[in-house]
């Protein structure tokens, strides 16, 4: 994943079968942190953006693939569980 600010952090996308015609969707990313108490609350920060951009392509996934004429015979339920660390 590519952050706004131009950094880059690793991320998976698990994909969970939730009953026959529904999954549910969890993004995990993790980031590194510092014992520099003014790195961490730049790092706190990144990580806050960083959430509002997963969660902001999520919801956008979320519509795009519950039309049924784009992709048939699965469901995607909502709200996502959503955690920072």
């Amino acid at each position: 994943m590519k952050g706004a600010g131009g950094w880059e952090a690793e991320s998976r996308l698990n994909i969970l079968p939730a009953g026959k015609d529904s999954v549910v969707m969890e993004w995990q990313c993790e980031l590194p942190s510092s014992l520099n108490p003014w790195e961490r609350i730049r790092q706190y920060r990144r990580a806050v953006r960083l959430k509002e951009e997963m969660d902001r392509t999520l919801a956008r996934l979320t519509v795009f693939l519950s039309k049924k004429r784009i992709y048939t015979g699965c469901r995607f339920l909502t709200p996502f569980r959503k955690t920072l660390r």
